[in-house]
């Protein structure tokens, strides 16, 4: 039961990695989308359609208040919506948004949201990474929209929304065309393409440097301190970010998105150039998870601690979302 809620929340990039080729580009933040910015009525033209996982929404005007259900769907609320705009969201896995906090939105749970929490909030959208938790057939009779970024719809099949059609493109194309898209939706559709032409900018100047060129990494990470340590395939969103990087993942070939069961012998073994520390997934730090890393069995014998080249990346910026480039940043930057 406790195996299964883990792999459950491993992650929006589950199900979306199996499907990942392709070329990612990077995304600056955005942490104050004041109300100084254009207005929605002077930005967008209405009406819009928005289409994810083959469903089709309507927007005759900007939403005026969105919720958002999960991670990834509240980065890509605190990228594009306007202050005041984003007004409540949910706070499952203990994730960070700070961009969110400086907007002044609430989070009204710590975990999932249900139906009936979902209408007693004066909303008009729901922004949503699954379905798990409520039903949107009864929050859209309520009068409330309910959509998905489309870069998150495999996994959410894959949890549960059986209905919903996985959309062509790569992940990360899928990301660019989330960003031009809400953005649409949300009244900004020139902050959305801005956004997403950034995105697509800096991954292509990372395409090119390759900075982990010659180098093996292994990505490691806990998922709570009952946990063993875990790892990741190039089969998942994380993996093949390090293939973008130039790095050569030592589990690249595992069938296996997620490795719940790390071979740590395999890990000395192949003793890799790099490690890349995954934090934060339950609340913890670099420090802490780097500590707890450097009790395994024989970690002090390796390479990468040895040279100094244990590199941590937020677990939050691993989400499909166009945060993964900071994430991406901060490796190549530690490369160098």
């Amino acid at each position: 039961m406790m195996k299964t809620r883990m792999m459950k929340q491993v992650g929006a990039a589950l199900a979306v990695s199996a499907v990942l080729v392709g070329c990612l580009m990077g995304c600056s933040n955005s942490a104050d989308n004041s109300t100084e910015a254009s207005s929605a009525s002077m930005d967008a033209a209405y009406p819009v359609t928005y289409t994810y996982g083959g469903r089709e929404v309507t927007f005759d005007e900007a939403p005026k208040k969105i919720l958002t259900s999960g991670p990834t769907s509240a980065i890509y609320a605190a990228e594009l919506a306007e202050k005041g705009q984003f007004a409540y969201r949910s706070g499952e896995f203990k994730d960070p948004n700070p961009e969110a906090d400086a907007m002044g939105t609430e989070i009204i749970s710590d975990s999932e949201l249900s139906t009936e929490s979902i209408i007693s909030q004066d909303v008009d959208l729901v922004i949503t990474d699954t379905f798990t938790g409520f039903d949107p057939e009864k929050v859209e009779a309520a009068g409330i929209k309910v959509i998905m970024p489309n870069s998150g719809v495999a996994h959410a099949k894959a949890d549960g929304a059986g209905s919903l059609v996985v959309p062509e493109g790569t992940p990360f194309e899928l990301i660019s065309s989330d960003l031009r898209e809400l953005g649409k939706v949300l009244g900004q559709p020139e902050r959305g393409e801005q956004k997403a032409e950034e995105f697509e900018q800096q991954m292509v100047e990372l395409d090119k440097s390759k900075p982990g060129k010659g180098k093996t990494a292994v990505m490691l990470f806990y998922f709570s301190p009952e946990y063993p340590v875990m790892s990741v395939s190039n089969a998942s969103i994380e993996g093949q970010m390090m293939e973008h990087l130039g790095l050569e993942n030592i589990f690249a070939n595992e069938e296996a998105p997620y490795l719940e069961e790390v071979n740590w012998e395999a890990v000395l073994e192949k003793d890799p150039d790099v490690i890349i520390v995954k934090y934060g997934r339950t609340g913890s730090t670099f420090e802490e998870d780097k500590a707890r890393l450097l009790t395994e069995p024989g970690a002090d014998t390796m390479k990468a601690v040895k040279d100094g080249k244990i590199i941590g990346i937020s677990n939050h910026n691993t989400w499909p979302t166009p945060k993964m480039m900071d994430a991406m940043q901060t490796i190549s930057d530690a490369l160098k």
